[in-house]
């Protein structure tokens, strides 16, 4: 409920996760009730690297983004 109550006034919900599936956002709406917007996830087995996040914060802003967006870089 603590949680829920700090983000009833967010416009938009992105779960950032190393892995295919986007575990923690599945678990999150299911404690929360609320659609997480967009999942930018990284599942190579590599680190994330601010410019990659950056970008996919970028294209979220400026709603060119797709739902799931998935960082390759490195791979």
């Amino acid at each position: 409920e603590y949680v829920a109550s700090l983000l009833k006034d967010a416009k938009i919900l992105i779960d950032i996760e190393a892995n295919y599936s986007g575990q923690f956002g599945k678990i999150f709406k299911q404690n929360i009730v609320r659609e997480i917007d967009y999942y930018i996830l990284k599942y190579t087995g590599r680190g994330m690297t601010s410019t990659e996040i950056y970008d996919s914060l970028k294209k979220i802003v400026e709603h060119k983004a797709e739902k799931r967006e998935i960082l390759s870089h490195g791979a």
